[in-house]
């Protein structure tokens, strides 16, 4: 068995909110890769001790506060990694190559440019995620309605949205898709369609968002499609199951007890932050939460929140 390497890694952002990426020597181990910057934890050390006595051996820069972002673990041929991936907060000091590595400041949408370890790709995907990702339901109203309110959320500048109408008929569901496909592309905005693969592909969409019946009737392989993939889930298993299909994120519900599903078991912070915890895809809450929770499910170890009813304006 492979032994398990711990590495603590640190997310810097500068003013312009751009990253810092360093590239490693050329004669090291996949040398000439760009990595974020961090190191091997030493004896005793918590993630916060060892990121810390790395960027000040790296980069000369001091950080104060820090806050998880995601866990991730990568099988090399030889050699299993656990990065611990930390977004630096407060930090003083000028970042430097202290041991001569390459160093550069990167806008968040030029990562995808760089070659970087394939370790660092599930943090790459991380950070082009936002941290809200509302959902249009059926259950507001008409399809009008639900376009208008496709809209208004465009509008607020969100770029990740799900379509659902569980409730229309497939022939009204489709027309509903291709209209708002067609507000959602010409604004950048990744419009998730609920629906199985082969009719979000037929519409002309680029991306899906699975149901957990739907996830679980996937085979095991990452399936060959040109689609953005997120799944709906409830439990650590299915929460695997959209791991190994490759599914770009998850929505793990309900954490909190709802009205809509009173009848059904909450998770509980507890469990939450334990599946997102050591999930190797980002994980979006969902369940009785509001915009205001952010913070609790970041600090749970998720992405971010997802929602209905905290998403539609107030009249």
């Amino acid at each position: 068995m492979s032994s398990v390497l711990r590495v603590a890694v640190g997310i810097v952002r500068n003013s312009k909110n751009e990253v810092l990426i360093s590239k490693r020597h050329i004669e090291a181990h996949q040398g000439g890769l760009w990595e974020f910057p961090g190191g091997k934890f030493e004896a005793s050390e918590d993630t916060f001790k060892a990121l810390k006595r790395e960027l000040d051996e790296e980069l000369g820069i001091q950080i104060y506060s820090a806050s998880p972002l995601i866990k991730v673990q990568h099988q090399y041929t030889k050699l299993t990694v656990l990065l611990d991936v930390q977004i630096v907060e407060s930090y003083s000091g000028v970042a430097i190559g202290k041991e001569s590595q390459e160093l550069r400041w990167v806008a968040l949408e030029e990562l995808n440019g760089y070659s970087f370890l394939a370790a660092n790709q599930a943090i790459i995907n991380t950070l082009l995620l936002p941290k809200f990702y509302p959902i249009v339901d059926d259950s507001m109203g008409e399809c009008a309605e639900m376009e208008e309110h496709l809209n208004f959320l465009i509008e607020q500048g969100y770029k990740a949205i799900q379509l659902r109408a569980k409730n229309l008929s497939a022939n009204s569901f489709n027309e509903l898709a291709k209209n708002c496909i067609q507000l959602s592309n010409p604004k950048g905005v990744t419009l998730f369609l609920n629906t199985s693969m082969n009719t979000a592909m037929s519409l002309g969409a680029t991306a899906v968002h699975l149901t957990a019946e739907r996830l679980m009737a996937m085979g095991n392989q990452m399936p060959k499609t040109p689609l953005q993939i997120a799944a709906s889930c409830h439990s650590e298993k299915e929460l695997h199951k959209a791991e190994k299909i490759g599914a770009k994120f998850a929505v793990l519900s309900p954490v909190c007890k709802t009205e809509s599903h009173s009848g059904v078991r909450e998770l509980g912070w507890a469990k939450f932050r334990e599946y997102a915890e050591y999930s190797k895809i980002p994980v979006f809450a969902l369940g009785g939460l509001a915009r205001s929770d952010l913070s609790a499910v970041l600090s749970s170890n998720g992405q971010g929140v997802a929602g209905i009813r905290d998403f539609i304006p107030r009249k």
